[in-house]
Order: structure tokens, then sequence, then C-alpha cells
């Protein structure tokens, strides 16, 4: 099935609805058994094999962010390492990301292509991190100064 973002490439539905931010399904999928962590498929050069929750860490809008704690609070891994993710395959916003985690990808809404809020971007970094045991660093410049420099009055 073509994505416009995150592949669903031998997905399973739980990765469907994780991708389009329909959270009643997930819970209804969960509930019927659906695999927290099933694995998309892997291509010809070993990428991609991501699972539901790389489809929740950097929705547009973050319209995903109540699945991404969904599927968390389901047991979902925050700690998965794939050797690399085609982010919007075919599209002219395709990005190929190499050894990337939940969490980096997560970071990977940073890129100027993804048009994510830093703000939506680090919070689901922390919850991610959270979940895979790890403690964030205070975040004092979100959003970066550098990139958005505050307006003269």
């Amino acid at each position: 099935m073509a994505s416009a973002f995150t592949p669903l490439v031998g997905a399973s539905l739980l990765h469907v609805a994780a991708e389009y931010g329909h959270p009643k399904v997930a819970g209804v999928l969960l509930a019927a058994g659906a695999a927290v962590d099933a694995r998309a498929a892997v291509d010809d050069f070993g990428m991609n094999g991501h699972t539901p929750l790389f489809h929740t860490v950097n929705s547009s809008g973050n319209r995903s962010e109540p699945l991404m704690r969904l599927l968390l609070d389901a047991g979902a891994r925050a700690d998965i390492l794939l050797a690399g993710i085609t982010w919007g395959k075919g599209f002219d916003w395709e990005t190929t990301c190499f050894d990337v985690t939940p969490v980096s990808y997560a970071q990977l809404g940073l890129l100027p292509q993804m048009h994510r809020s830093e703000r939506d971007v680090y919070a689901n970094v922390s919850v991610l991190l959270q979940a895979a045991g790890r403690t964030a660093p205070p975040l004092g410049n979100v959003p970066n100064r550098y990139v958005h420099p505050p307006r003269d009055a």
C-alpha cells in the first residue's frame, strides 16, 4: 500500500490505523490480539521493517500522539533499531534515513520537509525516552532560538 509518509508496504492493519491516526480502530485491533510490535516488510536493501509505533511519532499536526501513547501503554517497544526507513517514497519529499529508532524517527520531524512543530517533536521524544527507560535532559532551547530568533518589540 502506498503512503505519502511512513511506508505501509507489508504493513498490518495496526500500522494503517497508526498511520492515519485512528486510536479507536487501534484499540479494537489490540483488544482482538493484534501484535503491537508487528513488523512491516523489509525491502531488498534491508530497509523498513518498522512497527506501528513508527507511524505515530512524527505525524502531521501530531495527530497520532494519543495513538503513540496507546501503543506504548500496550507494550510497544521504543528501542527497536531499523537499518533504515524511507519516508514519503516516490514523492518529492522522499527522505531515506539510516539507523532509525522511534526516538530518532521522531527527531527527524525537525527536517524541513516534514513540517513538524519543534515542541511536538521534543514532547514525543521525551515520552519515547521515558518508555525506553531513559531520562531526557532539560531542553531549554525549544523552539531553537537560532532558527526562530525573537522578534524585536
